[in-house]
């Protein structure tokens, strides 16, 4: 019987589909390493536009006063440019430039292999997502940029990274996850200003599954940990007061409404109804990331219906058995769908300002 026993156990090992992190943690790396040869690459051959040469210029300023100038009168956070500005202390070129983007860049395709790992069952899924992240042209391009763009991505890479260890609420996580995720969700507010998004849903789903918890905590005679609780709300506070101070020091002198939905957003219409307006717009959004364009609204929502079923089924069968609650399990896709709405409602608020 023990024989057998031990039998059972070893083939479920050998069957086990996630990877040790002894052996996963080197493809991972090996990737990783491809990703950042080939951003060397691309940025080594490709031209600085305009705009990359404008971020030089204004980190260039000589005097703290110049920069402080230039600061007041962009529509970003300052520390993008603190941080070229300390590069060109040292040195100057093209690539030099863009590191600022391509080690991110970099880090963000390890980031994505972990941050599968832990959400899904298989882990050559993650690997799969690192690979295609590594090679992706879009990701390449926005990561051998000399913008701010490819750092607040890296930023929230690391504060989602850190968020999926704060859940479940009775994991009891180490508090170091709560600073990490605080300061990262810091400085890619400090990066982009539109990376308060991100903060959006991290509060919505926190709320909701330690009210889940405290609800199922009651029904067994148990309490919440304070110190847990507390070191939520302030880590989770604490992005949104920085953002806050952004707010009154700068950006309300700019109209930054509607800009997140820049791409998605078109205007109405003669005569165009409000689901007419949000489906028309919503294919043009997914034709920007479609290697292939689809002109006919019959055939869009055909695809979309075959596309979007199978990816939910694959997701939900992908999923590891550890985080098959029902809270967990739609925790990415949760970010995802609030994000896209939140990009929605503020790109139809700026429509709405700018016809009026």
């Amino acid at each position: 019987m023990q024989i057998a026993s031990t039998a059972t156990a070893e083939r479920s090992k050998r069957e086990s589909p996630t990877i040790p992190l002894a052996r996963f943690l080197p493809v991972l790396l090996s990737i990783t390493a491809a990703a950042l040869l080939i951003r060397i690459y691309v940025g080594s051959r490709e031209f600085m536009d305009f705009d990359e040469w404008q971020q030089v210029f204004m980190a260039s300023a000589p005097r703290w006063i110049d920069l402080k100038y230039e600061l007041r009168n962009e529509a970003h956070p300052p520390v993008f440019y603190l941080l070229l500005q300390a590069l060109l202390a040292f040195r100057s070129g093209k690539l030099w430039y863009r590191c600022l983007a391509i080690v991110p860049g970099a880090g963000s395709v390890f980031l994505i292999g972990m941050i599968g790992r832990k959400i899904f069952r298989f882990s050559s899924v993650a690997l799969l997502c690192a690979g295609a992240m590594a090679l992706s042209t879009a990701a390449i391009t926005i990561s051998i940029e000399v913008r701010q763009y490819q750092l607040a991505v890296f930023f929230i890479l690391v504060a989602f990274f850190s968020f999926l260890h704060i859940l479940p609420s009775d994991a009891r996580p180490r508090f170091l996850h709560f600073a990490i995720y605080s300061g990262a969700s810091i400085l890619a507010v400090s990066c982009h200003y539109f990376a308060v998004l991100f903060f959006i849903p991290c509060v919505l789903i926190s709320v909701f599954i330690e009210w889940r918890s405290a609800e199922s905590r009651a029904v067994f005679g148990r309490k919440l940990s304070q110190s847990r609780t507390w070191a939520l709300a302030l880590a989770l506070a604490l992005p949104f007061c920085v953002f806050g101070f952004f707010y009154v020091k700068y950006i309300r002198r700019f109209n930054l409404l509607g800009h997140p939905g820049e791409e998605f957003f078109w205007r109405l219409t003669v005569k165009e109804t409000w689901p007419t307006f949000v489906l028309r717009n919503f294919q043009n959004f997914t034709n920007l990331f479609s290697p292939v364009h689809i002109q006919n609204r019959v055939s869009f929502l055909l695809v979309l219906v075959v596309v979007g079923t199978g990816s939910a089924f694959v997701f939900l069968k992908s999923r590891r058995e550890e985080h098959t609650a029902y809270p967990y399990r739609l925790i990415p896709a949760s970010f995802a769908g609030m994000i896209v709405l939140e990009m929605i409602v503020l790109s139809l608020q700026g429509g709405i300002l700018s016809a009026a």
